[in-house]
């Protein structure tokens, strides 16, 4: 079963937003239409403890179609 937890995305466009996710999945991606972005799963120490976060990694352009 699929434990889902609010989790912070640190970088790219989404950069500060927040949104459930299912910790045993390890990377994400997203487009815009034009790029896609991926953001990997990563641990950040905040002083306290450390928490889960999708850090971005990598942004890809999309490839073009031929006519």
């Amino acid at each position: 079963m699929a434990s889902l937890r609010s989790i912070e995305i640190l970088g790219g466009p989404l950069d500060g937003r927040r949104l459930p996710w299912d910790t045993d999945v390890d990377l994400m991606t997203w487009t815009d239409g034009s790029r896609i972005y991926y953001h990997a799963l990563d641990e950040v120490w905040t002083g306290k403890r450390m928490k889960k976060v999708l850090r971005h990694v990598q942004t890809v352009p999309m490839p073009k179609r031929n006519k």
